[in-house]
């Protein structure tokens, strides 16, 4: 469903996404003129309130671009019914659920690239696994576009970072650099490093860090 944007030049996923992605079939009315955009959809998710069955959950969202810059806010009433959420859970029978929002916006100067975007409940959780969490993340990255011998190529920073999120097995906060590179027109190049700190021990996490490297070979289609 349209709930969060989750743009990035890295490999790896964004927390925000890994929190907010919500897949489901949905109904979806949409509107744009100019460089305004919103949309409101309706979906039957997993998670039932009161054991009902039914197309009882819904967002909205609405989007402002140009060639600038672009910010949006997104709305679910249903942020449980995310794929990371609903397998957390104790119970997909739930007593209410619980809403979220997202907001997210980038700024382009020349060849560089801002890009934030932040994804949370509205409330705590009455789920007792949750033991009255209220899960966000955090997103913040920069790119810059660039030549290599004449190739299309793009350097990635990213920070992010989550709270109330261990019960997710998320880390508590995660750095990231990564490079792409348009190698021809038939084959991408793209590297990473990240090190990310989970939460502490008193917190319910690990206290450790982890470092990881990916490299990718893309085939564009």
């Amino acid at each position: 469903v349209p709930f969060g944007t989750f743009e990035t030049a890295l490999i790896s996923d964004t927390l925000t996404l890994e929190l907010g992605e919500t897949r489901e079939t949905a109904f979806l009315l949409g509107y744009e003129q100019d460089e305004w955009s919103g949309s409101f959809y309706l979906f039957n998710g997993d998670n039932n309130e009161d054991g009902n069955n039914s197309i009882d959950s819904w967002g909205a969202n609405v989007a402002y671009t140009n060639d600038r810059f672009s910010v949006g806010f997104g709305f679910i009433n249903n942020i449980g019914d995310s794929d990371a959420l609903q397998g957390s859970l104790s119970s997909n029978d739930v007593d209410e659920f619980t809403a979220g929002i997202n907001l997210n916006g980038n700024v382009s100067f020349g060849a560089t690239t801002l890009i934030a975007e932040y994804t949370a409940a509205t409330e705590e959780f009455s789920d007792p696994a949750f033991d009255g969490a209220e899960p966000s993340a955090a997103n913040l990255e920069f790119n810059y576009e660039f030549n290599i011998n004449g190739r299309s190529s793009t350097f990635a920073l990213g920070f992010q970072a989550t709270d109330d999120a261990v019960r997710l097995e998320l880390p508590e906060s995660k750095v990231l650099i990564g490079l792409g590179v348009e190698v021809n027109d038939a084959f991408n190049l793209g590297f990473e490093i990240s090190n990310d700190e989970d939460y502490d021990i008193q917190d319910g996490g690990t206290g450790e860090s982890n470092t990881t490297f990916l490299l990718q070979l893309a085939v564009p289609f």
